[in-house]
């Protein structure tokens, strides 16, 4: 043999050693580190978006990088990554998410070609999984048996799912998901000790504000709290994590939207709620992007399927102020807002309600913008025990501003409001309306009473005669603020001319 065909033959052998070096290297896999430093922003629709540290000692060539410690609600679409330098450590060409309990369907499916003990009853089957769940017979689509078949080849069995009393695999694969778990085919840019930032979306992380007043008898101060429910059922843990709250506009779209199937005397009719622009009818289809983000003032620990609540501030002395209202229009449920409707808006009932106001600022413990959520009024008796009486949703206050809630019927006030007078003046295009508002107060102290009138029909519109002054409070809302006195009566007249 030639010198140049030895050389030829050691060239050829050392290319294929590379060759298998280099496939080695390439399904090699590497173990990236549990999460670090978490932030958790976290919406008020039940879903959260996840930004954590991740840590990986890279070598050259292609690996897969495996990422354990997720949650079970992954989103895997959303899945991606940061580098915490200028340059990337790594390119992303794959990515995949192993998972086999999802579903009973997807287990069923990976042991397929396993073998497998079946009991039926006190009936005993041992063969093969030929496949996942299928369709039972040709009218029904939906997989309700699994193919079995005998060890001896001889039979094929179709076994309900509904008939299987327990079901085993001797030989379990080892590669089996128990838990979720990301692999992405990586190409190396930079070898050794590598950081970056692990980007993903996950359901069923939620939270909700809660808020407590406590009331003196006879004081003009109180108690208040606030507190946070964060709700974490997404299937993992997350340990000292910074969590941002996310108030959307699709969570302050007010009440879920009735079953488009209920007939029409089953849905509630419309409601005002003093300070909302909008009567609460229906969910109107809103945006996710963040109205507010509050920040908690700490780290917090999160445990699966383990409630857990965080005090936001604290007052023990914040001066409060009662005030009355009545804003007394209500919707019949078989109306429908249609606006050239003479019948629209005539019903009314009587109650005038009491609130309760505080200032948020900071020289009374509190000064940090506070989202919407539960409030919950309580009123201390003289011998120290506690009434619950009233509870009501709160709307955000921000930093500086003042927030109300709702305590319950006021005693001894009421009011009454009736149309007197509906004219078009221009058939389709102008029409004004005409309302009496009557107030009686038959407590023995002096009340003013905040009288909320909402200008339903349009938004063009025209205040042409009030026998009382009035502010406007929203772009389709006035109100008058009437004092009575105890035992007293008092009237408001206005007109409203409407044009479209």
């Amino acid at each position: 043999m030639s010198d140049h065909a030895v050389i030829v033959k050691i060239i050829a052998a050392t290319l294929m050693v590379l060759a298998g070096t280099n496939h080695a290297r390439a399904q090699k896999s590497l173990d990236v580190s549990s999460p670090q430093g978490i932030t958790l922003s976290i919406y008020d629709t039940g879903t959260a978006i996840i930004n954590e540290a991740r840590r990986v000692s890279l070598e050259q060539g292609e690996h897969d990088l495996v990422i354990r410690a997720l949650p079970n609600t992954l989103d895997p679409v959303s899945a991606s990554y940061g580098a915490v330098t200028r340059s990337a450590p790594f390119d992303l060409l794959e990515q995949s998410l192993h998972y086999d309990l999802t579903s009973r369907q997807a287990l069923l499916n990976r042991m397929a070609g396993q073998p497998v003990v079946i009991q039926s009853g006190d009936t005993i089957r041992e063969g093969v999984l030929l496949s996942g769940p299928i369709a039972g017979n040709m009218s029904d689509p939906s997989p309700t048996h699994l193919p079995v078949r005998s060890r001896d080849s001889r039979n094929l069995w179709m076994i309900g799912l509904d008939e299987l009393s327990s079901i085993s695999f001797p030989f379990a694969r080892e590669s089996l998901a128990t838990e979720p778990r990301l692999i992405w085919r990586v190409r190396t840019r930079q070898e050794g000790p590598q950081n970056f930032r692990l980007v993903y979306r996950a359901d069923g992380l939620d939270w909700r504000a809660f808020y407590e007043i406590m009331l003196d008898a006879g004081s003009l101060q109180a108690n208040f709290s606030s507190r946070v429910r964060l709700i974490n059922e997404s299937g993992a843990k997350y340990v000292n994590a910074r969590v941002r709250l996310l108030l959307t506009e699709k969570g302050l779209a007010g009440p879920i939207v009735p079953d488009a199937d209920l007939p029409s005397f089953q849905r509630p009719a419309l409601r005002y709620a003093y300070g909302m622009q909008e009567p609460g009818f229906e969910r109107s289809i809103a945006a996710l992007a963040p109205v507010e983000v509050y920040e908690l003032p700490r780290t917090v620990t999160l445990d699966m399927d383990r409630p857990t609540f965080v005090h936001l501030v604290q007052s023990s002395a914040i001066p409060i102020r009662r005030f009355f209202v009545y804003d007394g229009v209500r919707f019949d449920r078989y109306q429908r807002n249609r606006r050239t409707d003479w019948n629209y808006g005539t019903e009314f009932h009587n109650l005038v309600h009491t609130h309760v106001e505080f200032e948020n600022e900071q020289k009374y413990g509190l000064g940090m913008a506070l989202p919407p959520g539960v409030c919950r009024v309580y009123q201390v008796r003289a011998d120290g025990s506690v009434d619950m009486i009233g509870e009501e949703i709160m709307p955000r206050i921000d930093q500086g501003g003042k927030g109300h809630v709702r305590v319950g019927p006021a005693r001894g006030l009421s009011g009454e409001r009736e149309r007197t007078g509906y004219v078009e003046v221009k058939p389709h295009h102008v029409y004004e309306e005409s309302f009496q508002i009557r107030l009686s107060n038959t407590s023995e102290e002096a009340a003013e009473i905040r009288v909320v009138e909402h200008l339903y029909r349009w938004s063009e519109f025209q205040i042409v005669r009030a026998d009382a002054d009035f502010v406007q409070t929203g772009p389709q809302t006035i109100e008058f603020r009437a004092d009575v006195r105890p035992g007293g009566r008092r009237s408001i007249h206005y007109t409203v001319r409407y044009t479209w």
